[in-house]
């Protein structure tokens, strides 16, 4: 059955916090920048509830699975550490979670991250428990959880996908080819969009691009590329949360993706998935 995914953007980058829900869903996600404190006033009451959360960094792989009773509260306190570069506060937007049901969504939050093994849970020095739950209270956790998992994934993040659920043999391969960016990569099903190690990155941006992006680049490019006689080398396969996204990180500007993407043949995305 078909789903229509809401997000929306808490800034003007393509990159900015954003609040994402389902229709007729009562799960919710905040994705919440480290850097991006201005977000804080926009969204304080909305996230002053009950949540499942999970605090991470997609470069160094590192994450922590929490709960807590107030989101605002508890983001306050993991403010200051330094591990983490974004948040996901999952919340139900029609109050129904109670102590015990976080509790549980937590527990088996941990569990399934730990089993998929993509990322370091160290920071949790803990782990979570399940409590003792009827089934009332189990079911609805375990379908709530399901959603959680199908927001991570429409985000970007494989914390609850196995390696072996993302395997894609004989990938669709498009190209991007502009103002000295020569990049490939595929489409994912959820339109994720993976850019291929190896791709070429544009060494500047274009003028029309705001500093706060060209800081953003420039700290994705430390971590993940090198960087050789003028070139830009994409070090490993990178995930982008939309192949738009992973185009503007290529050429170094706002670029609508499933037009910039074409394949050897020449088709764009937009040609080859819309139509």
């Amino acid at each position: 059955m078909a789903k229509i995914v809401h997000t929306i953007l808490f800034g003007e980058d393509i990159d900015s916090s954003r609040q994402v829900y389902i229709d007729n869903c009562v799960c919710q996600l905040f994705l919440i920048r480290h850097d991006d404190n201005a977000v804080l006033a926009q969204i304080a009451d909305a996230i002053d509830k009950p949540a499942v959360y999970v605090l991470l960094n997609r470069e160094t792989r590192k994450a922590y699975v929490g709960q807590t009773d107030s989101f605002k509260k508890r983001l306050q306190q993991h403010w200051n550490k330094t591990f983490w570069t974004e948040a996901m506060c999952f919340q139900a937007n029609d109050n129904s979670l109670h102590l015990t049901s976080i509790h549980y969504l937590e527990a088996i939050a941990y569990d399934l991250a730990k089993k998929v093994g993509n990322y370091d849970l160290s920071e949790n020095t803990q782990v979570p428990k399940k409590p003792a739950t009827t089934p009332q209270h189990r079911i609805p956790a375990e379908q709530f959880f399901e959603y959680v998992q199908f927001l991570t994934q429409f985000v970007g993040c494989d914390i609850f996908s196995s390696k072996k659920e993302q395997a894609k043999p004989e990938q669709h391969i498009f190209y991007c080819k502009r103002a000295g960016s020569d990049a490939k990569g595929y489409l994912r099903e959820n339109e994720e969009f993976v850019v291929l190690a190896g791709s070429e990155l544009r060494s500047g941006e274009c003028d029309s691009l705001k500093p706060q992006s060209i800081e953003k680049r420039n700290a994705f490019i430390k971590v993940n590329c090198t960087q050789a006689k003028g070139k830009i080398i994409l070090k490993a396969d990178y995930t982008f949360a939309s192949p738009s996204a992973a185009a503007a990180m290529v050429v170094g500007g706002s670029s609508n993706g499933w037009t910039r993407w074409k394949d050897a043949e020449g088709k764009t995305l937009s040609e080859v998935y819309r139509k």
